[in-house]
């Protein structure tokens, strides 16, 4: 315990450029989760968009300008999974990365291994179940004696089975029942598309609650 409680006081001490780093920007998910900040982040809220190339993150960020109407306060990073070094320094930028760039078995590692190896805090969008089993094996034991928070499956795989969750549990409470477990089915209709489409009409709201519980803040979101 005395050993984390240095970890967060040595993590609280060192000047870190951003609280949110959204790595992956560019692509589907990553750009509905900056949209989603660009409206509607707290006051004050310091984050950036991270991702290889430098004009396609131009591109987002006066596309967000765009759509809020005037200019987004967003910073700007360059990264890349294939060189450890750019993302050992986009990690040791801020307080939380979110990632959403996969497929995350050939390019989510090296983010995990330098948010762990940085002291900071770290969220994706997963769905690859072995990978996240793969992360927890090499990183998990490193990452609870820094006292950092490692939370893969933030998007749609997670979200209909979490919040569906919490929804009955609640529901049951008030009337005074309790559950021995919950079972979630998932179903969609149309043709083939992206895994990450049917959220694109839902607020990413783990994603937000959680990213509010690292950085301290009461989630605005239940």
């Amino acid at each position: 315990a005395a050993a984390r409680e240095r970890q967060r006081e040595r993590r609280g001490s060192m000047a870190r450029a951003f609280d949110i780093v959204v790595f992956g920007a560019t692509g589907f998910t990553g750009r509905l989760v900056a949209s989603y900040l660009a409206r509607s982040a707290p006051a004050g809220l310091r984050w950036a968009i991270a991702g290889r190339t430098k004009a396609k993150l131009d591109l987002v960020k006066t596309q967000l300008d765009e759509e809020c109407g005037s200019a987004v306060e967003v910073g700007i990073e360059i990264a890349d999974s294939s060189q450890y070094e750019t993302i050992s320094s986009l990690a040791a930028q801020t307080k939380v990365v979110l990632s959403t760039v996969g497929p995350f078995t050939l390019y989510g590692e090296p983010l995990v291994r330098a948010c762990v190896e940085n002291g900071t805090h770290y969220v994706d969008s997963t769905g690859e179940t072995p990978w996240v089993r793969k992360m927890i094996d090499k990183y998990h034991e490193q990452a609870k004696s820094a006292a950092l928070r490692i939370v893969p499956m933030c998007g749609f795989d997670s979200i209909p089975a979490d919040l569906g969750s919490h929804m009955m549990l609640d529901h049951m409470k008030s009337k005074g029942l309790e559950a021995e477990y919950v079972k979630a089915v998932v179903s969609m209709d149309g043709g083939a598309r992206s895994a990450s489409s049917p959220a694109s009409t839902h607020p990413h709201q783990r994603i937000l609650i959680t990213l509010s519980t690292l950085l301290g803040a009461t989630p605005s979101t239940q």
